[in-house]
């Protein structure tokens, strides 16, 4: 895992410069650049882009909808949802596209109950600060300190 992208991309979705969008990377409205919109993993792609100076093909053979920008798509459940792309998960070292993650009971019963990785959160509507949190416990404390029992993350 490559801790510090993973502490950047935590401090990025706390920083208020990213407004939450769902279901695709990223939304970008023609013409009206202010309403660009990000799932929690297209932040990941945005700093991904603004830290290696490589550009993603946003509207490559998984173009989701006009004006909606997507990467990779995969079907979890029987639901089509957008998840990183092999370079960018590569990039931050992570161990799948759409990471799992512990969540605090709160934000189960908010997203609820059933999901658990980042785009299912993202896409029931747990704000960036609550996802922030959880990749925090599950990526940066891990890292610090091994694996968390089961009561730390509950709580």
């Amino acid at each position: 895992m490559n801790v510090p992208v993973i502490r950047k991309w935590v401090e990025a979705l706390r920083s208020g410069l990213y407004k939450q969008g769902t279901t695709v990377l990223k939304i970008l409205p023609t013409g009206q650049r202010k309403l660009t919109r990000f799932c929690c993993l297209g932040v990941l792609c945005d700093l991904y882009e603004q830290e290696t100076g490589n550009k993603l093909d946003w509207q490559s053979e998984h173009f989701c909808e006009k004006n909606w920008l997507g990467v990779c798509e995969s079907s979890l459940g029987g639901v089509t949802t957008i998840t990183l792309p092999d370079v960018v998960r590569n990039w931050a070292g992570l161990s799948n596209n759409d990471p799992y993650v512990y969540l605090t009971k709160t934000e189960k019963e908010i997203a609820g109950g059933s999901t658990e990785t980042l785009a299912e959160l993202n896409d029931a509507g747990v704000k960036f600060k609550s996802i922030a949190r959880a990749i925090e416990v599950t990526f940066l404390n891990e890292a610090d300190s091994g694996m968390l029992s089961q009561s730390q993350y509950d709580n």
